[in-house]
């Protein structure tokens, strides 16, 4: 019984003699490689395509590289510092900052407008504080989390522009520009042939990218 793999290459080798100027993307570095492996088995000669899995494709479009967590950590900790007037130590700033940036790359790979989302965490905050009888008492918990959700309409767009600079970013980040340079990316490479192997459950930007 054949893999997946080798039943979507014989598919291919039905219509294309020659993979000269072909990139194959793939969900996994692992997948590249037994990829590669199982052209080697079908091809005796001739090109063989470049093999890129999902992240590298994603970084060639965007020209952005991905940084490694604890950097990105530090630099978005740099912001949070222009930000606050009494920031508070590295320590307690990491204990929330690593589920935060999380949250962000969340909103770019699906391509959620940052600001309304923000706005509308910000409203729902003020309508759980409204009370029609006006008893309602804002504990110092609350006005902290209110404040939170806040200023992390402040943190993004500042997080993001710095990074963006860089050239360096978040999974998320770098999909949100490989988005807006898809076009562009396309108009230097319209001589090649993209084949994209492996893919299921898309996020909004794989969609629109594919």
């Amino acid at each position: 019984m054949q893999s997946f793999i080798s039943d979507t290459l014989d598919a291919i080798l039905e219509t294309n003699s020659s993979f000269e100027n072909t990139i194959f993307v793939l969900p996994s570095q692992r997948a590249g490689v037994f990829l590669k492996q199982t052209l080697k088995d079908k091809i005796s000669a001739g090109f063989l395509p470049e093999i890129l899995n999902i992240g590298s494709f994603i970084e060639n479009v965007s020209e952005i590289k991905k940084a490694e967590s604890v950097e990105l950590l530090f630099h978005f900790y740099s912001i949070y510092k222009t930000t606050e007037k009494q920031p508070v130590s590295f320590d307690t700033f990491s204990s929330w900052a690593f589920t935060v940036m999380q949250d962000f790359n969340e909103i770019d790979q699906h391509l959620v407008n940052s600001k309304e989302l923000f706005v509308y965490l910000r409203d729902i905050q003020r309508l759980k504080k409204w009370s029609v009888k006006g008893t309602f008492q804002e504990t110092e918990f609350v006005k902290d989390h209110f404040s939170f959700i806040e200023k992390l309409g402040e943190y993004y767009p500042k997080f993001y522009t710095f990074l963006e600079e860089k050239k360096i970013g978040y999974q998320g980040l770098i999909y949100r520009e490989a988005v807006a340079k898809i076009d562009v990316f396309i108009e230097k490479n319209k001589h090649k042939k993209f084949f994209f192997i492996g893919f299921n459950a898309l996020n909004k930007a794989e969609e629109i990218l594919f």
